[in-house]
This record gives C-alpha cells, structure tokens and sequence, in this order.
C-alpha cells in the first residue's frame, strides 16, 4: 500500500506544479515556454541590431531550498547570429523527489559596452517524481515566473536602439472665410535645455505643405541655453522637428497677421521625453466685420442675416397695407 501510495503522490504534485509554472498569468497549462518544456530545454539570448561576435556566460546559483543539491548547468555560448538557442544541461540523475526551481543569469562585466544586458533572470522548474517502475525521472520543465511574467529567454539591446530623443511637430491651421491661405505667418518656437545640458548649435527640421512637399531647413544660433527658430508656416503646412534632446522645453509664438484675429496656439509650451512626439497647433482666424461692429467668421451667416431682414420688412409692410 505505501508502495502504491508512494507512486500516486508524485503524480499528484505534477498536477499541482503545471498548475503553478503554467497558469501563473491566467494562460492554459502547457503554453508559452515550449523551448524549455521539451526533452532538451534551451533559452533563447537576442541581439537587436548588430551582432557583437562574443561569447556569453551563465551562472546558476544554488537554490537551498531544493530537496537536493543536484543542479543544471549552461555552458558558455558564442554569438554568431541575432538569436541563439542557448541548451540547459540537465543533471545525470536526481536523488529525491520534488520541485527544482533554478536561476539563470547573464555573467556581462566583460561584454561589449554598446549594448544594454537582460539583467532579469529566468526561472526554471524542475519536477522529479517516481516512475511505474518505481525510478526517479524528471516528470515536467518549464518556466516560472520573473519580473512578473514567464520568461524564456535575454533580449540583448544595442544602445542607439534605446530612444534618447523626442520629436516635435508645429501645424498652422488658417479659418475663417475672409481669411487667406494663401499668406505666409510668422511663428516662433524657442527651445530650452534643462540646467547641465546645452541647446544644439544646429537644429535641423522638416517642412510639409498641405500638398505632401517636404523640404528640409536648418537653424543655427543659440546662446548655449536656448535657441529660437523663425518659422514661415501657410495654412496646413507643419514644421517637424526630429532628434531633440530629452527633457528639452519649448514655447511656440505666433505673430499676429494685420486683418486676422490673435492667434490661439494649443499645446504651446511642453517638455520632450524621449521615443515621443509631441504635437503643437496653430490657428490663424479672419473675420468679416459688418458696420454695426458685429463679427462673422462665415460670409453665410451674412448672407441669411441679410435675406431675413428683408422678408421681415416685407412682411411689415404687407401688414400695413391691410
């Protein structure tokens, strides 16, 4: 009876350890970590941009809390293409039953100083439990969870893939049915670095028109803090300027046109982040003025206005006539 007792248990904790290395995150038993629950376990390591040609090293600390001191073991791996299938080398034998759970970590303080290293480690379980023939084997592998999430693998990133800086853009919108499009509007945008850094000598940007024709401009000046560019803008065209430095302010002024409204600028000031762009507008209104003082952005409305007042006086009049 223990005998029988003894073969059933293990079967049991396989049951309960899927449950816990596979439906962590709410996912069905058995999905997203095939390399690791396969005969032959592997982790992946991947490069983004290009491949250094180094070779990499892993440790795998003792876990005391295993039921035994048996452990995996990775060996060192040479890079020689974007993502390598890195094999985790399994012990011969185990001497008791129960659930292994190892580290795997990245060894980089010899590595190539132009990436950026995966320092969070995987984790892996082990389950050992009793065969029908009454022998230790491992019953099932798979990944656990690190950093909140399964993990199979080091991503590797190559530092001028890491955004450090951000992008603004500057639209000109003109309404109005008196106003015209046609006309040039003079708009200001000033950057401002933060304390310890200092503005760029050159700010390169891009114009495009309400057609689609893009053309390429340059600024050149700045005290060392700030610097302000002079933009010509008509209506729908944006000024887009790309690689500004992270954490640079701006402030946008336009200047008003004679026969057009002050000017309403959304998002006129702000702070860049880097790998975002941020979106200014500009909006230049003309207005038809009537004698009395009133003002009408659509010469429609006029139009109307005017009809109704003489049905009104026709109307007036007919009345009298009765």
């Amino acid at each position: 009876m223990k005998k029988i007792i003894s073969m059933i248990l293990p079967f049991l904790v396989c049951l309960s350890l899927t449950v816990t290395v596979y439906a962590e995150e709410g996912g069905d038993a058995g999905t997203g970590g095939e390399n690791m629950s396969s005969a032959n376990p592997y982790f992946t390591v991947t490069y983004t941009g290009s491949i250094p040609n180094e070779t990499l090293s892993f440790e795998v600390p003792e876990n005391d809390d295993n039921p035994t001191l048996e452990t995996i073991s990775v060996a060192d791996q040479e890079i020689t293409q974007q993502v390598t299938q890195v094999p985790i080398e399994m012990p011969a034998s185990y001497s008791a039953a129960g659930e292994y759970v190892y580290v795997i970590r990245q060894l980089t303080e010899d590595n190539s100083p132009d990436y950026n290293y995966d320092s969070q480690p995987i984790v892996f379980h082990v389950l050992v439990g009793y065969d029908y023939d009454n022998s230790l084997t491992v019953l099932a592998t798979g990944p656990g969870l690190s950093g909140g999430a399964k993990k199979t693998g080091f991503t590797n990133t190559l530092k001028s893939d890491n955004p450090s800086t951000g992008s603004l853009s500057v639209t000109n919108l003109v309404q109005g049915r008196a106003a015209d499009r046609g006309k040039f509007f003079d708009i200001n945008v000033t950057f401002t670095v933060p304390d310890g850094q200092t503005v760029p000598d050159i700010i390169n940007y891009k114009i495009r028109t309400a057609e689609g024709t893009v053309t390429s401009e340059t600024e050149v000046g700045g005290n060392g803090k700030t610097m302000t560019v002079a933009l010509k803008l008509k209506h729908g065209s944006t000024a887009i300027f790309d690689d500004l430095p992270d954490g640079i302010s701006y402030t946008i002024e336009s200047v008003k046109k004679e026969g057009f409204n002050d000017p309403v600028i959304e998002s006129e000031s702000g702070t860049l982040t880097a790998g975002q762009t941020a979106s200014a507008t500009v909006k230049n209104s003309a207005s038809v003025s009537v004698g009395s003082g009133v003002l009408f952005e659509n010469t429609g409305t006029l139009i109307i206005l005017a009809v109704a007042v003489v049905g009104l006086l026709l109307l007036l009049i007919r009345k009298k006539r009765i």
